[in-house]
């Protein structure tokens, strides 16, 4: 009996230390790998509803297509206006946006009515391209990511894989952090 408990207590122990062990030293508020790392991020085809601004814009009305960034490191933020967290987080990707005018970035108004986000913007410009995804469909399509999880960044690869992920808002230090990385290992 008492062997049994210990094999048991060793059994779960070891995994236990294991991932303790395997985040030292590592920050985790920074975008970490995600689970879905090295796998071809969905395909989407949203339209545009705000342009942008400058280098980073797009017509209204534009049709963005993830195929037609291959080649290109990719940031993709998922956020609502009814997002507190997502408001909290706004300034620091429209700093990262300008800080890194060769890195494409899509904002993905999930799960929200179109009327509020318009409204949203109206208030907060935005530095770069704003897609409408209202049902949640696309935001769903990436199974890695708890439905209704905002906001949510991504970095997607050259290749259009996923490199990099995380929910919850970010600081501008951490997003660059994000990308220097996947842009070490293009």
């Amino acid at each position: 009996m008492n062997r049994t408990r210990a094999v048991i207590g060793m059994l779960i122990a070891i995994p236990v230390i294991w991932l303790f062990a395997r985040s030292m030293g590592r920050d985790p508020r920074d975008l970490g790998p995600s689970p879905l790392a090295g796998r071809d991020a969905p395909g989407f085809r949203l339209a545009v509803f705000a342009p942008g601004q400058a280098a980073l814009s797009r017509p209204v009305g534009d049709t963005v297509r993830l195929d037609d960034l291959k080649g290109q490191v990719v940031v993709l933020n998922f956020w609502a206006s009814w997002c507190g967290p997502c408001k909290e987080e706004w300034g620091e990707l429209q700093r990262a946006a300008a800080a890194n005018p060769k890195i494409v970035f899509i904002g993905i108004n999930t799960m929200d009515k179109f009327e509020s986000a318009r409204t949203f913007l109206d208030g907060h410009p935005s530095a770069y391209v704003q897609v409408l995804d209202e049902r949640g469909a696309m935001m769903a399509s990436y199974t890695n990511i708890p439905h209704g999880v905002m906001p949510t960044t991504m970095i997607l690869d050259k290749r259009g894989k996923i490199a990099a992920w995380r929910a919850g808002p970010l600081k501008q230090a951490q997003l660059q952090r994000g990308i220097n990385s996947v842009l070490a290992t293009a």
